[in-house]
Protein backbone atom coordinates (compact mmCIF):
# COMPACT_ATOMS: atom_id res chain seq x y z
CA UNK A 1 0.00 0.00 0.00
CA UNK A 2 1.14 3.62 -0.84
CA UNK A 3 1.27 5.58 2.28
CA UNK A 4 1.63 8.50 0.88
CA UNK A 5 -1.70 8.07 -0.38
CA UNK A 6 -2.71 6.76 3.25
CA UNK A 7 -1.03 10.06 4.49
CA UNK A 8 -3.06 11.95 2.37
CA UNK A 9 -6.30 10.81 2.96
CA UNK A 10 -5.49 10.86 6.77
CA UNK A 11 -5.09 14.62 5.94
CA UNK A 12 -8.31 15.53 4.10
CA UNK A 13 -10.38 13.50 6.33
CA UNK A 14 -8.88 15.09 9.28
CA UNK A 15 -9.61 18.77 7.84
CA UNK A 16 -12.83 17.66 6.50
CA UNK A 17 -12.01 17.99 2.44
CA UNK A 18 -13.47 14.41 1.30
CA UNK A 19 -16.00 14.14 3.90
CA UNK A 20 -17.77 17.16 2.09
CA UNK A 21 -17.80 15.55 -0.85
CA UNK A 22 -21.25 15.08 -2.13
CA UNK A 23 -22.06 12.08 -4.40
CA UNK A 24 -24.62 12.63 -7.26
CA UNK A 25 -28.08 11.71 -6.14
CA UNK A 26 -30.10 10.88 -9.43
CA UNK A 27 -29.09 9.88 -13.03
CA UNK A 28 -29.04 13.13 -14.50
CA UNK A 29 -26.36 14.48 -11.69
CA UNK A 30 -24.52 11.00 -11.74
CA UNK A 31 -23.95 11.69 -16.07
CA UNK A 32 -23.03 15.44 -15.73
CA UNK A 33 -20.25 14.53 -13.17
CA UNK A 34 -19.55 11.68 -15.00
CA UNK A 35 -18.59 13.63 -18.52
CA UNK A 36 -16.62 16.09 -16.36
CA UNK A 37 -14.82 13.19 -15.16
CA UNK A 38 -13.68 11.56 -18.66
CA UNK A 39 -13.01 8.06 -17.40
CA UNK A 40 -10.93 6.15 -20.34
CA UNK A 41 -12.01 2.52 -21.61
CA UNK A 42 -14.43 0.45 -19.41
CA UNK A 43 -13.47 2.89 -16.54
CA UNK A 44 -16.71 4.48 -15.30
CA UNK A 45 -17.05 7.22 -13.47
CA UNK A 46 -17.76 6.14 -9.53
CA UNK A 47 -19.04 8.43 -6.23
CA UNK A 48 -18.38 6.19 -3.54
CA UNK A 49 -17.72 6.03 0.41
CA UNK A 50 -13.91 5.02 1.50
CA UNK A 51 -13.70 1.71 3.12
CA UNK A 52 -13.15 3.40 6.63
CA UNK A 53 -16.66 5.00 6.06
CA UNK A 54 -15.48 8.38 6.71
CA UNK A 55 -15.13 10.02 3.27
CA UNK A 56 -16.92 10.08 0.26
CA UNK A 57 -14.16 10.20 -3.30
CA UNK A 58 -14.46 10.09 -7.18
CA UNK A 59 -12.49 7.43 -9.08
CA UNK A 60 -12.70 6.06 -12.59
CA UNK A 61 -13.28 2.52 -12.21
CA UNK A 62 -14.70 -0.75 -13.79
CA UNK A 63 -18.01 -1.20 -12.92
CA UNK A 64 -18.75 -4.52 -10.75
CA UNK A 65 -22.37 -6.02 -9.41
CA UNK A 66 -23.10 -5.56 -5.78
CA UNK A 67 -25.52 -7.87 -4.19
CA UNK A 68 -28.36 -6.64 -2.38
CA UNK A 69 -27.96 -5.47 0.78
CA UNK A 70 -24.72 -4.39 0.12
CA UNK A 71 -22.86 -1.22 -0.64
CA UNK A 72 -20.31 -0.27 -2.53
CA UNK A 73 -17.28 1.53 -1.06
CA UNK A 74 -13.57 2.26 -2.33
CA UNK A 75 -10.47 0.51 -0.86
CA UNK A 76 -7.17 2.10 0.46
CA UNK A 77 -5.79 0.04 -2.64
CA UNK A 78 -8.45 1.84 -4.98
CA UNK A 79 -10.48 -1.29 -5.38
CA UNK A 80 -14.08 -1.43 -5.22
CA UNK A 81 -15.40 -3.76 -2.60
CA UNK A 82 -18.64 -3.92 -0.64
CA UNK A 83 -20.29 -3.51 2.55
CA UNK A 84 -23.20 -4.70 4.25
CA UNK A 85 -26.07 -2.45 4.53
CA UNK A 86 -27.97 -2.69 7.56
CA UNK A 87 -30.45 0.52 7.08
CA UNK A 88 -33.71 1.71 5.78
CA UNK A 89 -33.28 1.79 2.35
CA UNK A 90 -30.56 -0.37 1.69
CA UNK A 91 -30.36 -1.82 -1.86
CA UNK A 92 -33.03 -5.00 -2.33
CA UNK A 93 -31.74 -6.07 -5.25
CA UNK A 94 -28.26 -6.57 -7.42
CA UNK A 95 -27.07 -3.22 -9.01
CA UNK A 96 -24.47 -2.34 -10.99
CA UNK A 97 -21.70 0.04 -8.80
CA UNK A 98 -21.99 2.88 -11.49
CA UNK A 99 -25.77 3.05 -10.35
CA UNK A 100 -25.45 3.25 -6.29
CA UNK A 101 -27.10 6.96 -7.28
CA UNK A 102 -30.39 4.48 -6.58
CA UNK A 103 -29.32 3.58 -3.26
CA UNK A 104 -28.33 7.19 -1.42
CA UNK A 105 -28.21 5.30 2.11
CA UNK A 106 -25.21 3.91 0.35
CA UNK A 107 -23.60 7.64 0.73
CA UNK A 108 -23.89 8.02 4.46
CA UNK A 109 -20.39 8.19 6.20
CA UNK A 110 -20.15 7.61 9.99
CA UNK A 111 -18.00 10.99 10.74
CA UNK A 112 -21.31 13.25 10.09
CA UNK A 113 -23.62 11.28 12.42
CA UNK A 114 -26.38 12.13 10.35
CA UNK A 115 -28.73 10.19 8.21
CA UNK A 116 -29.53 10.29 4.09
CA UNK A 117 -31.60 13.56 5.32
CA UNK A 118 -28.45 15.21 7.24
CA UNK A 119 -26.86 14.58 4.57
CA UNK A 120 -28.94 16.58 2.18
CA UNK A 121 -28.99 19.40 4.68
CA UNK A 122 -25.01 19.53 4.90
CA UNK A 123 -25.26 20.38 0.98
CA UNK A 124 -25.66 23.91 2.29
CA UNK A 125 -22.10 23.94 3.82
CA UNK A 126 -20.57 26.73 2.57
CA UNK A 127 -17.22 25.57 4.87
CA UNK A 128 -15.39 23.94 2.02
CA UNK A 129 -13.29 27.08 0.95
CA UNK A 130 -12.43 27.68 4.90
CA UNK A 131 -11.70 23.97 5.56
CA UNK A 132 -9.54 23.75 2.38
CA UNK A 133 -7.95 27.41 3.47
CA UNK A 134 -6.60 26.67 6.71
CA UNK A 135 -4.51 23.96 6.15
CA UNK A 136 -3.46 25.36 2.78
CA UNK A 137 -2.55 29.32 4.66
CA UNK A 138 -0.78 27.19 7.49
CA UNK A 139 1.31 25.27 4.67
CA UNK A 140 2.10 28.50 3.12
CA UNK A 141 3.44 30.13 6.54
CA UNK A 142 5.27 26.89 7.22
CA UNK A 143 7.26 27.47 3.59
CA UNK A 144 7.69 31.13 4.43
CA UNK A 145 9.30 30.57 7.66
CA UNK A 146 11.55 27.94 5.83
CA UNK A 147 12.98 30.44 3.01
CA UNK A 148 13.40 33.23 5.99
CA UNK A 149 15.20 30.89 8.52
CA UNK A 150 17.12 29.55 5.38
CA UNK A 151 18.24 33.10 4.04
CA UNK A 152 18.87 34.45 7.53
CA UNK A 153 21.54 31.39 8.00
CA UNK A 154 22.93 32.22 4.07
CA UNK A 155 23.68 35.56 4.93
CA UNK A 156 25.10 34.60 8.49
CA UNK A 157 27.95 32.16 6.73
CA UNK A 158 28.68 34.44 4.35
CA UNK A 159 28.66 37.94 6.47
CA UNK A 160 32.17 39.47 5.66
CA UNK A 161 33.98 40.11 8.91
CA UNK A 162 35.90 43.25 10.05
CA UNK A 163 39.60 41.97 8.69
CA UNK A 164 38.23 41.42 5.61
CA UNK A 165 37.30 44.98 5.20
CA UNK A 166 40.63 45.82 6.59
CA UNK A 167 43.36 44.52 4.83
Amino acid sequence: MDSFKILLVMIFQTVGVLSTLNCPLNETEWKVKSKAKVCQGSDVYHCLVVEDGKARTEKCKEKTLIMNGYCPIFTYDDYIHWKICNKTGCPNKHFPSDEVYKFPVCFNIESEGKDFLGRLESRQDNTLPLKIGIPVGIIAALVVAAIIVIVVMKKRRYTPTCEYFIS
